[in-house]
């Protein structure tokens, strides 16, 4: 069984997916399967250029205790699924955040999931 390093964040698998939008254009990302304090993945039906920083916006649902968060992110990974040649997975690092960003991502952390 592999080992999780020392230093890998804490990272939270969603039961929910979350949509993922890039704030300027509205454009529809993906949608987060994977969240932690410093990053989170997508799945997507294209593929996203890596090295690239995008200013997201992670939706929640009307109603959700924890409001849509917005934050500056990099895509560091992505990779076409080989069970779903339509899918893509896309791996992002925060790259900088404004000073809510953090304590709404920890408080989306807390909501339903499961920690890995």
């Amino acid at each position: 069984m592999d080992q999780v390093p020392p230093d890998r964040a804490v990272r939270l698998k969603l039961q929910k997916f979350l949509p993922v939008f890039e704030q300027r254009s509205q454009a529809h990302l993906g949608r987060m399967v994977d969240l932690s304090i410093t990053g989170m993945m997508l799945i997507a039906t294209q593929e996203l250029p890596v090295g690239r920083i995008f200013e997201i916006e992670i939706r929640t649902p009307e109603g959700h205790p924890v409001p849509p968060v917005r934050l500056s992110a990099e895509s560091v990974w992505c990779r076409n699924n080989p069970n779903n040649p339509l899918h893509f997975g896309i791996g992002f690092r925060f790259h900088t955040q404004d000073g809510d960003a953090v304590p709404l991502l920890e408080r989306l952390m807390d909501e339903a999931g499961t920690r890995h």
